[in-house]
């Protein structure tokens, strides 16, 4: 029904709850895909950040989440009240202290690209990411893996032929996960974005202000439209990874 109420107001040339005056147009969707340059440059700046994060947290909160669950390091148990900290924190707040601590504390490069939002998409999901891992990682019995110790495996051969294929479904279902999240981001992106680094999320709240609300529609159906053929993408070349092994 939401989809379905976007549809219909992108379709219209300017909104109106009178039937009669109902008047269609495509140019809505033109204007955003073909004449907004802002609207491509978002689009790509989301798919990388989501491809990003979701690369590189996948493999950070793996180990994150090994250490936390499944080494007897001193202090792992501090460390997973840490991960989950950030989701104690509003989004909107997290990122304004983001912004200030880059201004006063500047490193070349950093302000008002995309490395800084892939920095905050990585900290605000790192709670996400880490409870994605965990079921997996409690319910995986160490018998198997001590078991290849014994018989004289190192611990890296170990990991890439038992524990990795054990846990594969869990690194692919957490990199989806991490994408989704990423690419549909706003609190955190609103006030971290600039001209360099536009993402989809700010960019629609900016459309909602300053063009109106069938262009808003239009776009936000883009948006759901390039979320789900990447997710497609996703399923295709990873999907046979989220198979349990035989």
């Amino acid at each position: 029904l939401p989809l379905g109420a976007l549809l219909f107001v992108s379709l219209l040339k300017f909104p109106t709850p009178v039937p009669k005056d109902w008047a269609w147009t495509l140019q809505n969707y033109y204007d955003v895909i073909v004449r907004a340059d802002v609207t491509r440059t978002s689009i790509t700046n989301s798919l990388l950040l989501g491809l990003l994060t979701g690369v590189i947290g996948a493999v950070l909160m793996g180990i994150l989440a090994w250490i936390i669950y499944r080494s007897t390091l001193p202090g792992r148990g501090w460390l997973e009240y840490i991960v989950m900290f950030p989701q104690s924190i509003p989004r909107m707040v997290f990122s304004l202290g983001m912004l200030w601590a880059w201004l006063m504390f500047p490193v070349a490069g950093m302000y008002g690209s995309i490395w800084l939002l892939l920095l905050a998409y990585i900290t605000v999901l790192m709670p996400l990411g880490v409870r994605a891992y965990s079921g997996v990682i409690v319910q995986l019995g160490k018998d198997v893996e001590e078991c290849a110790r014994v018989c004289g495996a190192s611990w890296l051969h170990t990991l890439r032929t038992i524990t990795l294929p054990l846990i594969r479904p869990g690194v692919v279902a957490t990199f989806t996960l991490l994408f989704i999240s990423a690419v549909r981001e706003v609190n955190a992106s609103v006030l971290l974005v600039g001209t360099n680094n536009k993402v989809i999320g700010p960019t629609i709240v900016a459309q909602w202000e300053g063009f109106g609300m069938s262009l808003t529609a239009a776009l936000a159906l883009v948006q759901s439209a390039v979320v789900f053929a990447a997710l497609i993408i996703v399923f295709k070349v990873v999907g046979k990874g989220s198979q349990p092994l035989d």
